[in-house]
């Protein structure tokens, strides 16, 4: 995990000793393990000149074979002659189960003659090849949605524990009434289709339970606690 001071720090969760620290440049924003915990994926808080910035790079590394890597994430362009814009920094990040791929959120920036916009997004990057064991240097991004509208918000992306492509994230769209703003959303990645929406009053930060029998979310009680 991240510490305040942002360093990265671990734990023993069968002994509960006290946090072991791994780094100490105070540079990072997240960090991610794989479930079969020999890969580590992080984010950095500040950019190369030590300034206090954001970055879009995902720092790797291979515990077993003491290798490391990073991979520049990008907007893909699926249109030509559409600007899918400049991603500023990611957020939140998970690995699916094969072990190759990281879905993450990101904050995106679009500049136009009109003005700027602002979004978030969610996409999939590949920076692991399990076929001959190795982090790759250069990974492939998929979007989650390429055609968002102005506006429109998604991102804290939660992997299904039995299915790589079932994915759930939330929807968030400031300039709609109160009641439409926040959305709970599952998808079939694959098949490019949605399988449940749920209205809500907050960020959900979903999570699937380990037999997908339940979904657990973040909701605003009545009373507003």
């Amino acid at each position: 995990f991240v510490g305040n001071d942002y360093n990265i720090y671990r734990v023993n969760l069968k002994t509960f000793a006290s946090p072991e620290k791994l780094t100490t440049d105070a540079k990072w924003r997240n960090v991610a393990v794989s479930k079969n915990g020999k890969l580590v994926a992080a984010f950095k808080r500040h950019d190369e000149s030590g300034s206090v910035v954001y970055n879009h790079y995902v720092y790797l590394w291979d515990l077993e074979k003491n290798t490391n890597s990073s991979i520049e994430l990008y907007n893909p362009t699926y249109t030509q002659g559409v600007s899918t814009g400049e991603i500023l920094y990611a957020d939140s990040m998970e690995w699916d189960y094969s072990g190759e791929k990281i879905i993450y959120d990101a904050y995106n920036e679009v500049k136009g003659i009109t003005g700027t916009i602002n979004y978030w997004d969610v996409g999939i990057v590949k920076v692991y090849d399990a076929i001959n064991s190795a982090l790759l240097t250069k990974g492939t991004v998929q979007k989650v949605f390429s055609n968002l509208k102005t506006g429109e918000n998604i991102g804290n992306p939660a992997i299904s524990k039995t299915s790589t492509n079932i994915i759930a994230f939330d929807y968030y769209r400031p300039n709609m009434p109160e009641k439409d703003q926040f959305k709970l959303i599952i998808i079939d990645f694959e098949k490019s289709k949605i399988l449940d929406s749920l209205s809500n009053n907050d960020v959900s930060y979903p999570n699937f339970s380990k037999a997908d029998e339940v979904l657990l979310y973040n909701s605003l009680s009545s009373d507003k606690k």
